[in-house]
């Protein structure tokens, strides 16, 4: 019985092993995807259970793409500030309102925002960068 234990215990530990590489090459695949720029791809890795990554995110505001960044977003990943400067450098309201809110701009990103970004980008990040002064 104790054999039959052990023996069990490798066989679930071997298996959640394997789950994790798999989820990791699956994960790898996805992130060729983004760089292709392949929808549909990236959909069918994602129901295989590969995860979205902070790289990707980030790729995703590269490329300027509105669909993977909140594929990316709606699967719990955080933007950083380097992401939402890159996206006022685009001058990409939009694209700047969906990741300034997932996010507490911090008085650094408020300054940039105000020195460097267009009247459309100021008025899109507006509402996160007034929630944040009101809780500081």
């Amino acid at each position: 019985m104790l054999f039959s234990s052990g023996a069990e215990s490798f066989r679930g530990d071997f298996n959640g092993h394997a789950a994790q590489i798999r989820t990791a090459q699956l994960t790898e695949e996805m992130a060729q995807a983004f760089y292709r720029r392949e929808p549909e791809t990236i959909d069918h890795l994602a129901a295989q259970g590969a995860k979205f990554t902070p790289e990707m995110l980030h790729a995703a505001v590269g490329f300027r793409d509105h669909h993977l960044t909140d594929k990316c977003l709606r699967a719990g990943v955080t933007p950083d500030e380097d992401m939402v400067k890159t996206a006022v450098n685009h001058k990409d309201a939009p694209l700047t309102s969906m990741l300034i809110q997932r996010i507490t701009p911090t008085p650094q990103l408020k300054k940039y925002i105000e020195d460097y970004a267009t009247d459309a980008v100021k008025k899109a990040a507006a509402p996160a960068l007034q929630r944040t002064a009101l809780e500081l």
